[in-house]
């Protein structure tokens, strides 16, 4: 088989889908061996040989300065009228004029937006929290993701999604037999493992890290729910509080904790809550496995990423019910209903103060996620190429 994908949606700092097809890419490109590869990327064509270079580099190097420098112009151009859909036209340009040779190829999408190409397509959608849950997008973001996803949907593609939850949400969106829709889920990396109390101790103390903290994770926006996960968690025993202080990372969404700025403050104050902001993914695995609980109790995701790497390392969860993480925790977790302040803050003084119930869920959540491999991801989404 001969692959093309596009590469930009995992430039750093790594989101979601970033993470999901760097890490899905890579392990695809290892264990299959391919005809050819070609990676649309910032305006050039990779090969697989400086792709390979670059999956394992661009994450892990420190290119702050860069990144920044990208990100501060992607904002910028956002803010501008039509910004999404000038950078949208400018990728379509260049993709179509740098693939113009390449027609014999199979192309993957894996970011938002399809792009031009006349060859065999496939295109992998991660939710559809912008028709779900429309306030937890700036409008102009809305208007984007509804006209990209919707072109991706109708262009006879290949339409590939990460979660059997959004398999069935997708194929009535789309008016698609679910047996359309083949499931690409995400995993936990190898990097993702148990640590020794000692390990977790030196951690720790990298970090600057209370012995005991709840982690939540993720980049901070409304659908992320920390507003009301906080408002939960200042309503605890005070001695609990300070037993189990939170501690957030994630880089600076839209409209992140505005609803709950007071809280914030009063938690930070009392030593309560630790913001951490944006940390590197090499450091993600350490700092996830040295958490006591991993609270996520997101309003809405495609799959729930952090819910599965935690759970690789043998961290109990508290995330959210009748949701997609709720299908991969299943009874081995604790559930809240997300929109239920009483209830949330009720399952988490439980989830502080029963230490069985925590071993209990780290072990079940561990066994879960042997279940999860990008091997096996990657085999799906080989053989749902292949069959183009």
């Amino acid at each position: 088989m001969k692959l093309l994908t596009n590469l930009n949606c995992a430039n750093p700092p790594l989101s979601g889908v970033g993470h999901y097809t760097r890490q899905l890419l890579g392990c695809l490109m290892q264990q299959h061996p391919l005809e050819a590869f070609a990676g649309f990327h910032g305006g050039e064509l990779l090969n697989t040989a400086s792709t390979l270079a670059w999956l394992e580099s661009d994450h892990r190097q420190s290119k702050t300065s860069h990144w920044l420098k990208g990100s501060r112009l992607k904002r910028a151009v956002r803010r501008l009228p039509f910004g999404y859909s000038l950078r949208s036209r400018w990728q379509q340009f260049q993709f179509s004029k740098l693939t113009q040779p390449l027609q014999g190829y199979t192309y993957w999408e894996p970011g938002l937006a399809l792009q031009p190409f006349e060859g065999k397509r496939a295109a992998t959608i991660y939710d559809l929290s912008h028709i779900v849950m429309p306030s937890s997008h700036p409008p102009a973001r809305v208007s984007y993701l509804t006209t990209q996803i919707d072109h991706t949907l109708q262009s006879g593609c290949k339409i590939l999604t990460i979660s059997n939850a959004m398999q069935a949400e997708i194929a009535t969106y789309a008016g698609l037999d679910k047996a359309q829709i083949d499931v690409i889920p995400p995993a936990a990396g190898q990097a993702f493992r148990p640590l020794s109390d000692a390990q977790q101790a030196q951690v720790k103390a990298s970090f600057s890290l209370p012995e005991n903290f709840i982690l939540t994770l993720g980049t901070r926006e409304p659908r992320k729910n920390l507003a009301a996960l906080f408002t939960a968690y200042s309503q605890l025993p005070s001695a609990l509080r300070q037993r189990w202080p939170i501690v957030c990372v994630g880089g600076d969404g839209w409209g992140d904790q505005r609803a709950a700025a007071s809280t914030v403050a009063r938690l930070e104050e009392a030593g309560e809550l630790i913001m951490m902001g944006y940390v590197a993914q090499r450091h993600l695995p350490s700092l996830v496995a040295s958490a006591g609980l991993l609270a996520y109790p997101s309003l809405y995701e495609g799959f729930g990423m952090p819910v599965i790497e935690a759970m690789a390392c043998g961290v109990p969860v508290l995330t959210s019910l009748d949701t997609s993480m709720h299908d991969i925790v299943g009874e081995s977790g604790f559930l809240v209903n997300p929109n239920d302040i009483d209830h949330m803050r009720t399952v988490l003084e439980e989830a502080l103060s029963n230490t069985a119930m925590r071993e209990g869920f780290g072990k079940k959540g561990l066994a879960i996620s042997e279940q999860y491999t990008w091997e096996y991801s990657a085999h799906q989404l080989y053989q749902a190429l292949a069959k183009l």
